[in-house]
């Protein structure tokens, strides 16, 4: 196990900040700036313009004014991106580099993340309610790396992890990481199971209790230094039982799997999308294991 936390521990070796220049994303930065100085790893800023499309600088007559206007454009883009990078270097991160983009926002930056072998990226999810941005459903479906969505308000810190199992060998690989991070911010992990209550309609009353039982077992782990709570989430078996027992427990990150690979016709699996739509917390989506 230990020389696994070790590895696991190079899903910091490289993050990337994608940003619009929202409010929301703006705290999503926040979150990269702060595992970036815990885990001493170098920080890369992605913004996105779409311009305009050459289809219709070809029907406007390719007027210099489209270009003028577009090059303007990037400039206030880049200037921000610069601003954000100082704030960051300011504040301690070790290493930023900057980078603007023109194109399709989430090719662009998976694009960026498989050419720079990036291990993580931090974006935000600016949507209300049950919804998720277009650019950051895209990106957690066909990144390469780790993704890191964040939504709502919270504020950039990590004592509660909960950590989303179904005894999958990809659930396992969640709770690796999920206890490497706990032992880097000395936090507290909730192991998860989301039991689909129809299961009642096949298991008798008494076996059902053991099956409870069995299952508490199976959650429990014990592991120096580290506290570990087994819990059991009765539901119709969907993401948002686990998203809402994450609000009422005032949980600070969920660490789901992702069983898909990325050949970028991918979608997320019922359940993880469940539980990126409905969540307040920000959630980690491992997409790679080391």
């Amino acid at each position: 196990m230990k020389n696994k936390e070790v590895k696991i521990m190079k899903m910091f070796h490289k993050i990337v900040f994608a940003t619009d220049f929202s409010e929301s994303s703006l705290k999503a930065g926040e979150w990269a700036k702060y595992l970036s100085k815990i885990s001493g790893s170098r920080l890369e800023i992605i913004s996105v313009t779409e311009g305009v499309s050459p289809f219709y600088k070809m029907l406007l007559g390719w007027t210099t004014i489209l270009d003028e206007n577009s090059n303007n454009h990037k400039h206030k883009m880049f200037s921000e991106l610069e601003k954000i990078k100082k704030k960051f270097l300011d504040d301690g991160v070790n290493g930023v580099d900057a980078y603007l983009k023109e194109g399709t926002p989430h090719w662009e930056i998976v694009d960026f993340l498989d050419y720079t072998k990036s291990s993580l990226v931090v974006l935000s999810n600016s949507s209300k309610g049950e919804e998720i941005g277009s650019t950051a459903y895209e990106v957690a479906c066909l990144s390469p790396s780790n993704v890191l969505i964040v939504k709502g308000e919270k504020e950039p810190k990590i004592k509660n992890i909960l950590v989303g199992i179904d005894f999958s060998k990809y659930s396992r690989n969640a709770f690796i990481i999920a206890l490497a991070i706990a032992k880097t911010f000395s936090a507290k992990i909730y192991n998860a199971h989301v039991l689909d209550m129809k299961v009642k309609n096949f298991v008798p009353e008494n076996l059902f209790d053991e099956l409870i039982l069995e299952l508490n077992l199976e959650l429990t782990r014990v592991i120096e230094g580290i506290e570990i709570e087994p819990v059991i989430i009765e539901s119709e078996g969907d993401g948002k039982a686990l998203s809402n027992w994450a609000k009422i427990n005032d949980i600070d990150l969920i660490v789901i799997a992702y069983k898909g690979i990325n050949d970028r016709t991918q979608f997320l699996g019922h359940f993880a999308d469940e539980v990126i739509r409905s969540s307040s917390v920000p959630i980690l989506l491992i997409r790679k294991f080391y």
